[in-house]
């Protein structure tokens, strides 16, 4: 992304002229190919060895920490020390008799990791602290448990460049506290599914992606499946709930005709979707389209600058008609303090990068 440029600031009887600051958000990482599935041809899958059912008596205690409009949270949660144990005989292949894949096997697929009932402890204490915070701060679930997810779980980096690799189980996801789309789309799946949101596994297989949308009332800009409307939630990062990214790292776009899967039986939907798109497009006008794209010291500096802009823009007006003006001082001071902020909003965004 383009750096914003700086204000410059005024002698006597010079124009001043206004540059709008340019927008920032971090660019979301494009995906290796998806997983594909195991094949055994004419023989049922061999049954798998019997499960450690060891009892779990040890738990790490973990914080995480992430943000939505400006303000940071933090939750803990104890993560059983062996759960590893208990997930090594877990198959995370798709298996299958005969020559031809089954139709929508992604389903099935996408169960393995969503029905899996070790974690279910741990996602249910982790719903009990994200309804706690919405509460308290008069915010929805669905807003809370997004930006759960997309900020207190990091990318990454590393998977990404594997060219084989596993998806993670929510609990795997939650202990190391990063994954690829993969994972925190599944994570938030499990959120979705045992809190009884509806909600649906969108899959990009050109540009190697996977999201997820949920499912309201009416959004414009929604997904249509079985009469019913769902609206998309990018899951890497911090981003809009019901926006869909334009383009992806690298220039890649998403494809318009993403496949879709629904796991569930949920019927419950985003009930407070209206009220948000509301907030949400206010605050995007005011402040620019990647507002929700940004963390919260990113968010915070925006908020400050557009303040300044403000200012400025009325100052500038006074100033132009009266070129020895007072003010000019105060004006000179505020352009610094502005370009000060643009500034570190520059540095935040290359650390976003």
């Amino acid at each position: 992304m383009e750096r914003a440029n700086k204000l410059e600031v005024l002698k006597k009887n010079e124009e001043f002229n206004f540059n709008h600051i340019n927008e920032f958000g971090k660019q979301l990482e494009i995906e290796v190919p998806l997983q594909k599935p195991q094949i055994i041809e004419n023989n049922r899958f061999i049954n798998k060895t019997e499960k450690n059912t060891s009892v779990i008596d040890l738990a790490t205690e973990k914080l995480f920490k992430f943000c939505y409009d400006c303000q940071e949270y933090s939750l803990k949660l104890s993560i059983p020390s062996n759960y590893s144990n208990h997930l090594i005989n877990e198959n995370r292949n798709y298996v299958y008799t005969g020559k031809k894949l089954p139709t929508n096997w992604q389903i099935d697929y996408y169960k393995i990791f969503i029905n899996n009932n070790f974690s279910n402890n741990l996602i249910n204490s982790l719903i009990l602290a994200l309804e706690k915070i919405s509460m308290e701060h008069h915010l929805s679930f669905v807003e809370i448990a997004v930006a759960f997810v997309q900020g207190a779980i990091s990318y990454d980096d590393n998977k990404l460049k594997q060219e084989s690799r596993q998806k993670r189980f929510p609990i795997e996801t939650l202990d190391l506290k990063f994954g690829v789309c993969e994972d925190t789309s599944i994570l938030l799946a499990k959120i979705f599914e045992l809190s009884g949101y509806d909600f649906l596994f969108v899959e990009f297989p050109k540009a190697n992606h996977l999201g997820i949308a949920v499912k309201v009332e009416n959004d414009k800009r929604g997904i249509r499946f079985l009469k019913n409307t769902y609206t998309y939630i990018e899951t890497t990062s911090y981003n809009a709930i019901g926006i869909m990214p334009k383009i992806m790292a690298g220039n890649v776009k998403l494809d318009k005709s993403p496949l879709l899967f629904r796991t569930t039986n949920n019927i419950n939907n985003f009930e407070e979707f209206y009220r948000f798109v509301n907030i949400r497009d206010k605050k995007c006008e005011q402040f620019g389209e990647n507002y929700y794209q940004l963390d919260c010291q990113a968010q915070i500096l925006t908020k400050k600058m557009k303040e300044l802009e403000h200012w400025i823009e009325l100052e500038r007006k006074v100033i132009s008609k009266n070129p020895i003006n007072e003010n000019i001082a105060l004006f000179n001071l505020k352009v610094n303090e502005y370009n000060q902020l643009n500034s570190k909003l520059n540095e935040l965004n290359l650390q976003m990068r």
